[in-house]
C-alpha cells in the first residue's frame, strides 16, 4: 500500500526540523568555541595563562603534570610525580609562562630584575621529547640590539687577523673596567677551556660551528692551560680568537700536589675551567666544553636569564624527569665575577685532599650553585648518546648542538660505533 501524501509531508517536515536543529547546534558550538579561543589567546597567537595556571605556578610544590613524551613511560612519570621540589622561579615572560626555571632561588631573584631579556615560551603545539613538559619550552628572545664590534671570535663584523697570545702570569692579559667589553669592544663572549693538546680538534670544530651560524658579534676565548704546547696556542691564535694562557699551579700548591695522583689534575684543567669567572669586562658569557659542536644558530642562548647580584646561572638539566638530579656543567650562561671566582677557589681549597680527588668539577659546581640556577631547555644542547638511544622520541630540529661527552671522543682512534655506543651496537669494540 503506497504511503499517503499527508504521511510523506510529515516525514519531510520532521527531517527538516532535525536538520535545522543540527545546524543550530553547530552554530552555537562553533560560536562558543571561538569565544573561548578569543578569551584565552592573545592577538600574537600565544596562550594566556588561566587562573589555574597562575595558581599552579605560585605553588610551592610541582604537582601532577601530564608527560608529553611519546614513550609514555609510566616509570618516569611516576618518578616525576613523586619528586618534591619548590615552585620553579620564572624569567620575565611573554605568553604562556611555562615553569621552566629551577626552584628555590630566594629573595631578589632574577625574575625581580628589570634588565633581563623578555623570553617567549611558545606552547601552542605539543612538543616532541622524552622529558618533562617544563623542560621543552622554546627559548626565543624578542629582538634585542647587539652592538656591532670587530669581534675576536664570531659574527659578521669579526676581525680576521691573527691574534696575540695573552698570558695571565706575565701580565700580558689586561683586564678592562667591568662591563666595558673586551679588547674588541664586544660585551658578550663565548669561552671554552683547553687542558692539553689533544683537544685542539674539538676546539676548532666548536669554534667553526658557532661561527658558521652566528649572526651577532661576540668574542670567542680559548682559555688554555700552561700544559698546552706553544704550537697549539699559536694555531688557535691564527683563528683570530682570544687565546689566554693560565698556569693553574701558580700560587696553588694544593693543586700541584694532586698532579701525580690524578689524571684529572695533571693538566690543571679543573682550575682553568674555574678561571672563566675572571672576565668582568664582559657583561655576559657562555661557557661550553670543548667537546661540543653546534648545528644551527645559537645566539638565543645569551637570552637565558641570569642574575649577577644573586650569583644565579643558567644551565641544562642533568635528567629528563628527576628534578633533584642537578645540572650538566658542560655548558652554563653566567655573569663574570671576580668575587665568585674567589668564592669558588676558597671553597675548593677548603676541601681535603681526598675530597679533591673524589670530586669532579660538575659535582663541585652543582654543590656550589645549589638552588641558584635557571634551566635552559633540555634539548637545546643534547648529549649525543641520549639522541642515539632515543632518537625517535625527540625533535631533532629543536637541537642546537651536541655534547660529545664521555669517552672515547670522535677525534680519538678508539672512536668506533661499537666503542662509542656499546648498547646499540653488537660489533666488538
Amino acid at each position: 500500500m503506497a504511503p499517503s501524501k499527508t504521511s510523506l509531508q510529515s516525514k519531510t517536515s520532521l527531517r527538516a526540523r532535525q536538520r535545522n536543529l543540527f545546524l543550530v547546534f553547530v552554530v552555537v558550538f562553533s560560536g562558543a568555541y571561538l569565544l573561548w579561543e578569543c578569551n584565552s589567546t592573545d592577538w600574537g597567537g600565544t596562550r594566556r595563562a588561566s587562573a589555574a595556571d597562575s595558581r599552579r605556578r605560585g605553588s610551592s610544590t610541582i604537582k601532577d603534570h601530564s608527560i608529553s613524551s611519546e614513550s609514555g613511560s609510566k616509570d618516569h612519570e611516576e618518578s616525576y610525580r613523586k619528586t618534591n621540589s619548590r615552585g620553579p622561579t620564572e624569567a620575565k615572560v611573554k605568553g604562556d609562562s611555562v615553569p621552566a626555571m629551577q626552584q628555590n632561588i630566594g629573595r631578589g631573584s632574577a625574575n625581580s630584575r628589570t634588565d633581563q631579556p623578555v623570553v617567549t615560551f611558545r606552547t601552542q603545539k605539543k612538543v616532541k621529547g622524552n622529558a618533562r613538559p617544563d623542560l621543552l619550552y622554546e627559548l626565543d628572545c624578542e629582538p634585542k640590539h647587539v652592538e656591532r664590534c670587530p669581534a675576536q671570535g664570531v659574527g659578521p663584523s669579526r676581525n680576521k687577523l691573527t691574534s696575540k697570545v695573552e698570558h695571565v702570569s706575565t701580565g700580558t692579559l689586561k683586564h678592562r673596567a667591568p662591563g666595558t667589553g673586551g679588547p674588541s669592544g664586544c660585551k658578550e663572549a663565548w669561552i671554552t677551556a683547553l687542558g692539553n693538546d689533544g683537544f685542539l680538534p674539538a676546539v676548532l670544530v666548536l669554534l667553526h660551528t658557532i661561527r658558521k651560524y652566528a649572526k651577532e658579534d661576540r668574542d670567542f676565548i680559548a682559555l688554555v692551560s700552561s700544559a698546552v704546547s706553544e704550537g697549539v696556542r699559536q694555531r688557535l691564535a691564527e683563528e683570530a680568537v682570544r687565546v689566554i694562557v693560565v698556569d693553574p699551579f701558580e700560587n696553588n700548591e694544593r693543586a700541584r700536589q694532586l698532579v701525580s695522583q690524578s689524571a684529572r689534575y695533571r693538566s690543571g684543567y679543573w682550575v682553568v675551567k674555574m678561571f672563566v669567572w675572571r672576565f668582568e669586562e664582559y657583561i655576559k658569557m657562555v661557557y661550553v666544553d670543548a667537546d661540543m659542536y653546534m648545528r644551527q644558530n645559537t645566539d638565543s642562548i645569551f637570552c637565558s636569564p641570569t642574575d649577577k647580584e644573586n650569583n644565579i646561572i643558567a644551565v641544562t638539566p642533568r635528567s629528563s624527569f628527576d628534578t633533584t638530579a642537578g645540572f650538566n656543567a658542560g655548558m652554563f650562561v653566567y655573569n663574570p665575577s671576580n668575587e665568585m671566582f674567589d668564592s669558588i677557589m676558597a671553597k675548593f681549597l677548603a676541601l681535603s685532599q681526598g675530597e679533591m680527588l673524589a670530586t669532579s668539577e660538575q659535582d663541585f659546581l652543582n654543590a656550589h650553585f645549589k638552588d641558584r640556577y635557571f634551566l635552559v631547555p633540555i634539548d637545546y644542547i643534547m648529549k649525543h648518546r641520549r639522541m642515539v638511544k632515543e632518537r625517535k622520541l625527540w625533535d631533532e630540529n629543536r637541537v642546537h648542538g651536541y655534547h660529545m661527552n664521555g669517552s672515547p671522543k670522535p677525534w680519538e682512534p678508539e672512536w668506533r660505533m661499537a666503542c662509542a655506543y656499546p648498547k646499540v651496537s653488537s660489533a666488538p669494540c
